[in-house]
């Protein structure tokens, strides 16, 4: 049968935001997954976030221009993905607070992959059958063509209802990820709106969105206007993928930390580096300059009077640290000193003295340098 004459086609402004979300969330999630334990955690949450996001927002802009009667295979493929957007964003957020998955965390998948698998039921029909579901969804004055059933495509009655299902189950962990955000902000003495570090504006203007994305959904689900409106939300979907691709140029979280280990090739002398080294130590006491929080490692070679590349391997092979590792380390032992002299001041207060730009990356660093959080260190006896 000819589809294509039954539903008209659309390639409209709507049309052209969702399919640009759809190649910007697929790009950025590419690069931010294929290199995951040199990227880190929250990379690898944030590129699985957009990578379900962009697998939503594809079956949106098939079915809203017309296109999906060429695939129809491809009807309600990313419905179970409904049961993953919550979870992610959960991890997502822990992995931002720099907080620890919970126990059996994979379990939280559990729903999406039972969804998935009672999916199989739809997948198994025929094209008349996935044709009738998508005019049902986007057209439902249109009229039904004939389709033949040799079993159930729902024997649950489960597929009926199953945004408002959906819903609540989203809204349980939006609930979590904003009840983990509010207790670290408060525990830890952080700000959420004017002047929050970058971690929290981070995770906090991503949550906004995709509340925001949500709460649409929600008036949607229980207004009657279900999938014939899916363009609105699919673009509220696309504004938030634009804001994730315009954080990670800006702050160039796809770029993998680099492995200078070797320098067979190096005309850098031993004496050379002895002086290098010495010269670091000059200035460490001369001008602290690790308290820089914009200080990279060229401006600390320009400083030593060396090149970037013999600095990192004077830093390498003489100390045994990498540039981060080196300057971190100078800003705890700074800081530690501030935790004594100043008791009453606040540790955020500390963290930006010493030279950090976020007082969760401060916390991680601290406990990986001296065993304790900050806040545990000013309790140690003697202290």
């Amino acid at each position: 049968m000819d589809y294509e004459q039954l539903v008209p086609q659309r390639l409209d402004i709507f049309a052209f935001i969702i399919f640009l979300g759809v190649v910007q969330g697929i790009f950025f999630s590419y690069f931010l997954l294929r290199k995951p334990k040199e990227l880190g955690a929250k990379n690898t949450y944030l590129g699985l976030f957009l990578l379900t996001y962009s697998a939503v927002l594809l079956e949106v802009f098939l079915c809203y221009t017309g296109l999906i009667v060429h695939s129809l295979w491809l009807v309600d493929y990313s419905e179970s993905v409904n049961f993953l957007n919550g979870p992610l964003l959960y991890f997502l957020v822990l992995s931002f607070l720099q907080k620890g998955l919970p126990k059996r965390h994979k379990l939280h998948y559990l729903p999406f992959v039972a969804y998935l698998l009672y999916m199989t039921f739809f997948f198994l029909q025929g094209a008349d059958h996935k044709f009738n579901a998508y005019i049902d969804a986007y057209f439902p004055n249109m009229e039904h063509i004939a389709a033949s059933q040799k079993f159930s495509a729902d024997p649950l009655g489960i597929k009926k209802y199953i945004n408002p299902i959906s819903v609540i189950y989203t809204a349980i962990y939006i609930w979590m990820s904003s009840t983990a955000i509010f207790q670290s902000v408060r525990k830890d003495q952080l700000r959420f709106f004017k002047g929050a570090d970058k971690e929290v504006a981070w995770i906090r203007n991503l949550l906004i969105l995709g509340i925001l994305s949500y709460l649409f959904w929600v008036v949607k689900s229980f207004t009657g206007l279900r999938d014939v409106q899916d363009h609105i939300g699919a673009t509220l979907h696309t504004i938030l993928i634009y804001y994730v691709g315009f954080r990670i140029l800006k702050e160039g979280i796809m770029a993998p930390k680099r492995n200078d280990d070797k320098y067979s090739k190096s005309s850098l002398s031993e004496e050379r580096k002895q002086r290098i080294v010495q010269k670091l130590d000059q200035l460490n006491q001369e001008e602290k300059y690790y308290l820089n929080n914009t200080l990279s490692m060229a401006d600390l070679a320009k400083k030593v009077g060396t090149t970037h590349h013999h600095l990192s391997q004077v830093l390498n092979e003489e100390l045994g640290k990498s540039y981060a590792e080196y300057i971190s380390g100078l800003r705890i032992e700074y800081a530690k000193k501030l935790l004594v002299e100043q008791p009453n001041v606040k540790i955020e207060e500390i963290a930006e003295q010493a030279g950090f730009n976020s007082k969760s990356t401060f916390n991680t660093a601290f406990k990986k340098f001296s065993g304790f959080t900050p806040s545990q260190f000013r309790s140690l006896p003697g202290v």
